[in-house]
Formats: C-alpha cells, structure tokens, sequence
C-alpha cells in the first residue's frame, strides 16, 4: 500500500513538473511570435490619439484597431460635425503610438483618421486608393498594402473622399425619392 501511495505522488509530482515546462515552452512560443510580428511586449495597450482642433480616439494596440468606445461613438453619431477635423488630418503626418500588424512602423494621426472615417462609413478603398487591397495576413484587421496606399495618395485623399461620399448621399436621396 505504501508502494503503491509512494508511485503515485512521484508520478503526481512528474506530471506537474512536465506541465509547467509545457507552460514555459508555450510563452516562450508566444514571446517568440510576438517578436516575429513586430509587436512589443512593453506597449501599451491603449494609446489616445489627438487629432488636430482637440479630437480624441483610443486605438487598441492589441486589436490593432479603434476602441469602440464613448469616443469613437461620439464621432460616428456627430460625423458631420467632426468630418472637416477629420478630413484635415488626414495629411496629419504626426508620429502616435499606434501600433498595426498591417505597418512596420508606428501609424502616424492621417492614417488613423482614414481608418476612423472607413469605420464610420465603409470607404471602398478601391475607389479611394486607386489600388485593389484584399489579402490579409495572419488575423490582421487590415489588408496588406492598405497604409502604403494611403502614403501613396495621402494629398489627394480628402478630395476623393468627399467626392465619394457626396456621391453616396446622392444615391441614397435618390433611392428614397422613388
């Protein structure tokens, strides 16, 4: 009976030391892709963005994304009162601590703020861009190519966005009108 007891609790005693290298292996393993993905461990998670004229967002460096949150609520429910401040930021050039699996690099205000307005109203970046942006890479949010585009036509994106959406509202008056 003592034997038996005595095989038990080394053999209870083994599995838990496997199970904690198995533990340290896999946050190795995580550490590891996170690294590889060009993520830092000691980011925040969740940066204030300031737009110029006093607009404020959160993006979530763990998402990769705009928090939806009170701010962001508040500029999708007020988008004609806050478009023209988003509009002009879009040349915004200021570094943020804005972190996206889709850039190498931190995302600076203008990219934020094409983002925020695609969020609030769904911009085919075909259209805007002049580029086709559809493949995407390992659970990230935004396609590949998607912030050297936005670089790319950086000047001329306020005027092709207010083209579009002034040609979506005329649709759209033009659907109810019928």
């Amino acid at each position: 009976m003592k034997n038996i007891i005595f095989f038990l609790t080394i053999l209870t005693i083994f599995s838990c030391i496997r199970e904690s290298e198995k533990k340290t292996a896999l946050k190795k393993n995580v550490i590891k892709n996170v690294k590889k993905n060009h993520f830092k461990l000691d980011t925040v998670a969740v940066v204030l963005v300031k737009f110029d004229n006093g607009l404020y967002i959160n993006w979530d460096n763990n998402t990769g994304s705009i928090k939806k949150d009170k701010l962001f609520k508040n500029i999708m429910f007020n988008f004609d009162k806050y478009k023209a401040i988003l509009f002009e930021n879009l040349t915004n050039l200021k570094n943020t601590s804005a972190i996206s699996c889709a850039k190498k690099t931190n995302l600076v205000v203008g990219d934020i703020s094409y983002l925020l307005i695609d969020e609030i109203k769904i911009l085919p970046n075909y259209e805007i861009l002049n580029t086709q942006c559809d493949t995407f890479d390992n659970n990230c949010k935004y396609p590949i190519g998607l912030f050297s585009a936005i670089e790319q036509n950086r000047k001329s994106l306020k005027s092709r966005i207010i083209k579009f959406l002034n040609n979506s509202k005329k649709k759209s008056c033009a659907k109810s009108s019928r």
